[in-house]
């Protein structure tokens, strides 16, 4: 009965390892090894376009 209680130990324990290893190397690497933060995270959204032109719709257009 001991020997059972020390494997679901063990295997609890690799279990937390494992996960705490895969949120550091979430957080901190990123899978290129840097320390920096991923692209995705730090680009931002488009602007949208502030010419008049953009709003309006195809009827709406006028051709002079």
């Amino acid at each position: 009965m001991r020997t059972s209680s020390c494997i679901v130990q063990l295997a609890f324990l690799l279990l937390v390892l494992f996960a705490v290893t895969m949120t550091v190397h979430r957080l901190f690497l990123n899978g290129n090894g840097t320390a920096t933060p991923a692209p995705a995270e730090t680009a931002a959204p488009p602007e949208p376009d502030p010419t008049p032109e953009a709003t309006l719709d195809h009827d709406e257009i006028e051709i002079v």
